[in-house]
């Protein structure tokens, strides 16, 4: 939704940001790169609470989705979410 109401308002080439009270704001790569345009990476524990509940509730493609899915794409597998983030 966050996306549609920057969209909206005519704001792109942003993340999308949500402050604990659920207002939207965009932020651009610019606020948060270093002085050579790298950006700092940050850990996440997957194991947290907020990170158990966005993947409890995040729709991705599964193994059993492969057949449904090669009518519409070639190559379903490249997709697979477990896959790309090689949680086998």
């Amino acid at each position: 939704m966050g996306v549609k109401k920057l969209f909206d308002e005519g704001i792109s080439g942003c993340i999308v940001t949500a402050n604990p009270k659920g207002e939207i704001a965009p932020m651009f790569l610019s606020e948060f790169d270093q002085d050579n345009g790298v950006i700092q990476p940050r850990l996440v524990s997957i194991d947290s609470e907020f990170a158990q509940l966005c993947l409890k509730n995040l729709h991705y493609i599964r193994d059993e989705d492969s057949e449904a899915l090669s009518k519409f794409i070639d190559n379903p597998e490249v997709y697979k979410f477990n896959e790309i983030l090689n949680w086998n």
